[in-house]
């Protein structure tokens, strides 16, 4: 087994490290026009569907597999999105 400070640093890198998908996904939810295109759900899909497109995202840019910086960011978004668009008094209030 490797040092202990060789240990730590591996864990430092590897905490600063993201790859180009983990970045592009979370770039694409920050810069969603509307929560339909935050969670990539077209604006008829049913509720199944909207959870089905949630949990994809989520997973994506979930803080503790996405080690980009604005990765919580995009992660509250998506969620954000979800609680609108799953509730159907809200998703009504926010498609007019």
């Amino acid at each position: 087994s490797p040092p202990r400070s060789q240990l730590q640093s591996m864990s430092q890198t590897d905490s600063n490290d993201f790859t180009a998908a983990a970045g592009e996904a979370v770039r694409e939810i920050l810069e969603a026009s509307d929560y339909y295109a935050a969670i990539s759900a077209p604006r008829d899909a049913a509720s199944v569907d909207l959870r089905r497109c949630y949990l994809k995202k989520s997973v994506l840019v979930h803080p503790d597999k996405n080690k980009h910086p604005d990765a919580t960011k995009a992660f509250q978004r998506v969620a954000a999105a979800f609680a609108v668009l799953s509730n159907e008094t809200k998703r009504r209030r926010y498609d007019m």
